[in-house]
């Protein structure tokens, strides 16, 4: 008899632990409260209060004096502990395969449920996810037919399994129980926030490359990550698994991960905090750290190609409380962003940037001087700034730095671009710090520009043809990196600065 390779995997069983998790809330006197979403709502139902409970503060979005526990999921007011499941793994980690397990047997076993699996389009969903399906079905000796095209499932108890694009599916009038997000790099955080608000959980998968609206996620404390790596794969092939292992860079055993940190004697891993060397994997030369990390461990990892590592995070506060004079650096887009920041020089080696503006100016309601220096564009001689030296005004015959200055006061200069290798050999050799977070939020006006700035820098890279590298920045998702890169070489040549 032909072995059969299907079962349930670590994965699955994670998933599902966490999933099922119910609590409610109640008060002192045992009162159970409903959770509408944005408070707590007063029922006629008391329960006898648990020994293990905690203050609801610490897990709600809203402020009460009411209290959490566990309970059973046909408890009266009971609702998910954990609205936001994370995976984060590498390819090969058994993450989809789990989930659609998982919600195969979600939609078999609780009668009219509704499940929408969410991705860029739907034809995407065709080539994955419904393809893994019409071999998970048979596979699990389930009797269900399929149709070619990417339906719905419809299942006899009236639940149903629908695939969603996001690119055709309006995200503001779906609702769902249970919605999954399968590897959703091209949906952004507009169309996350309609679908979130409009389920009763949500499921993410991603590869760890990093995802801004996924990161911010995380800090939620409804929120779980689950890693995964091959290892966690039990129908991984073998081939495949000994491919990954000689990414390895250190002694099997000697290092652990805890809570997505790699550890070593206790410690995180850094230069100077380094396990063992894979003696086998170094003689074979096959050692790749990132490819390790990234495939290896499932664990979001630098990319080698990333221009700076030399940035850090700072608070607004901290920003504020430095009392150095501000400088300015403007890139200029029509359909891509416009990026204005705002920059501190401590004197030596050390700059301090506050983003401040990322907007298409084919997206301004007012006019470009006018949404500057409500961003916080500094007006007058207070300040000096240089802006993209690339600034013809398509509506007028000043160009647009010139209109800046004359008819806003704002003190800005067309910058003095240097090479590449001028830039950012200066550039290496200073310290920068940013705000973090920073940028207008507010999506009902149709401005999400928060957090922009390190979405921007993480994705900063060399330009690599054929696997060798140019010498120049990909020109992808820059404007923020190009602003700070005026401002600071306008700092350089104003201080006439040497290191």
């Amino acid at each position: 008899m032909k072995r059969v390779k299907y079962g349930i995997t670590e994965v699955f069983l994670k998933h599902d632990l966490y999933a099922s998790m119910r609590i409610r809330l109640f008060d002192k006197d045992g009162r159970v409260f409903i959770d509408s979403g944005d408070e707590a709502l007063p029922t006629n139902v008391f329960t006898r209060i648990p020994a293990q409970k905690w203050l609801a503060n610490n897990l709600m979005t809203y402020e009460s004096d009411l209290f959490y526990a566990y309970c059973s999921k046909e408890d009266y007011g009971a609702f998910p502990r954990y609205k936001y499941i994370i995976h984060e793994g590498s390819s090969r980690s058994s993450k989809s395969w789990s989930l659609e397990e998982w919600v195969l047997r979600e939609a078999e076993d609780n009668p009219n449920l509704h499940i929408n699996i969410w991705r860029d389009s739907r034809e995407a969903l065709t080539d994955t996810i419904w393809k893994d399906f019409r071999k998970l079905i048979p596979l699990s000796g389930r009797k269900m037919r399929m149709n070619r095209n990417t339906t719905p499932i419809v299942f006899k108890n009236g639940s149903i399994i629908s695939p969603k694009g996001a690119d055709q599916t309006n995200a503001h009038g779906t609702t769902q129980d249970i919605a999954w997000l399968n590897e959703p790099y091209k949906i952004g955080e507009d169309e996350f926030d309609q679908i979130d608000q409009r389920s009763n959980q949500v499921i993410i998968d991603i590869n760890p490359i990093g995802l801004s609206w996924a990161e911010k996620l995380v800090k939620n404390p409804r929120c779980k990550v689950i890693y995964s790596t091959f290892r966690n794969n039990p129908f991984c092939p073998a081939g495949q698994k000994m491919k990954i292992l000689g990414y390895e860079p250190w002694e099997s055993g000697s290092y652990e991960v805890i809570d997505g940190k790699i550890m070593y004697k206790g410690k995180v891993v850094t230069d100077t905090n380094q396990p063992p060397v894979h003696k086998i994997n170094k003689e074979r030369k096959t050692i790749n750290k990132y490819k390790w990390i990234v495939y290896g461990l499932g664990l979001k990892a630098e990319n080698p190609r990333r221009i700076h590592h030399n940035f850090h995070p700072i608070t607004r506060e901290f920003y504020d409380s430095l009392d150095l004079m501000e400088f300015m650096g403007l890139d200029y887009g029509s359909s891509s962003p416009s990026a204005l920041v705002k920059i501190k020089y401590d004197g030596d080696r050390t700059f301090y940037i506050l983003p401040c503006l990322y907007r298409p100016m084919n997206k301004m309601r007012n006019p470009l001087g006018e949404e500057l220096i409500a961003a916080g564009a500094v007006v007058g001689n207070k300040s000096i700034g240089w802006a993209d030296s690339s600034d013809n005004d398509p509506g007028s015959d000043m160009p647009l730095t010139n209109g800046l200055r004359k008819n806003y006061n704002l003190n800005l200069f067309k910058t003095n671009k240097p090479t590449y290798k001028a830039r950012f050999d200066f550039m290496s050799n200073c310290i920068f710090y940013y705000v973090e977070d920073a940028g207008l939020d507010d999506k009902e006006n149709g401005y999400d520009e928060k957090g922009k700035f390190e979405y921007e820098l993480e994705r900063y890279q060399w330009e690599y043809i054929n696997n060798v590298p140019t010498g120049k920045p990909l020109k992808k998702d820059d404007h923020h990196m190009n602003a700070t890169e005026y401002g600071v070489w306008g700092i350089k040549e104003y201080y006439d600065i040497q290191l």
